[in-house]
Order: structure tokens, then C-alpha cells, then sequence
């Protein structure tokens, strides 16, 4: 989970959570929430995100389901890309994030689509995560990476 400030375009906070149950990961994304006062969070719902979408709001969060597609984190990706690079957002400096936006590429299937995502078996959850948050920022969210 990545919390943007758009005022001064940068990345105040962040939630990275292993290891834990997800009745956990939940009351923690809860208390981010909260801490921040947002008004709803942009949620990944492919996979297991679906069913934590529905416990949070059961919780009492506003969640906004996002549907993760080739297309769509194309997207996402190609924002987020603009963001940095051409208006001058900054993100937390984090090891992990640095590492993860590294070994994020590009690579051409066989069947001739674009697939976006970490080189070989590593992970790019923060890379989507601040995907995620600056796409949510401009219907005043803030994130969830389900992944």
C-alpha cells in the first residue's frame, strides 16, 4: 500500500506486509486508513483480491475495485512513467521499491503481447502498488495491491 501527497507529489507512506494472516494484513490497511483519513482505497481484485476487497468493506473501508489487465497495467505503468520522469514526482527512498523498479521490464510473449512485470521469479508488488496510487490519485485514493 502507497500513500501519495498530490500537493507536494511525492510518496509520504507506505504498507509492506509478509508473512501475516489476512484477517492481519487487513487490520493493518485498516489503520492506514484511518491514519491518513482517506475517503476510499483502489484495490487490486484479480486473484485473492476480490474476496479481502469484500472483507474490508465489511470492515467499514471504501474500496474501489481496480481489474489488473495487460491493458490496464499497461496504463497504469505508462502514467506512473510520466509521473517521475517528465512531472517530477518522487518516490520513497526504499530498498525494496528501488530493487523491485529495477528488475521491472518489458518483454514480448510469444504470442506477440507485452507483458509488464519483474524479471524472471522476482516480485514487482511496489512497483504496481505505486502504480496503483498515483492512478488513484486522480479520483482521491490511495492503494491496495492485492497481489
Amino acid at each position: 500500500m502507497k500513500i501519495y501527497d498530490w500537493n507536494v507529489k511525492r510518496e509520504v507512506d507506505q504498507l509492506r506486509i509478509n508473512n501475516l494472516s489476512w484477517a492481519e494484513i487487513r487490520k493493518r490497511i485498516g489503520a492506514m486508513y484511518h491514519k491518513w483519513h482517506l475517503e476510499s482505497i483502489l484495490a487490486e481484485k484479480n486473484s485473492i483480491g476480490a474476496v479481502n476487497i469484500e472483507a474490508l468493506r465489511e470492515d467499514g473501508l471504501s474500496i474501489i475495485p481496480f481489474e489488473t489487465t495487460n491493458a490496464s497495467k499497461a496504463e497504469i505503468m505508462s502514467n506512473l512513467h510520466e509521473a517521475i520522469h517528465e512531472k517530477g514526482w518522487k518516490l520513497l527512498d526504499d530498498q525494496v521499491t528501488r530493487h523491485e523498479f529495477k528488475t521491472f521490464v518489458a518483454s514480448q510473449t510469444s504470442t506477440g503481447l507485452w507483458r509488464l512485470a519483474a524479471e524472471g521469479d522476482g516480485h514487482d508488488d511496489t512497483v504496481i502498488a505505486s502504480a496503483l496510487a498515483y492512478e488513484a490519485g486522480n479520483v482521491g485514493s490511495v492503494i491496495l495491491f492485492g497481489g
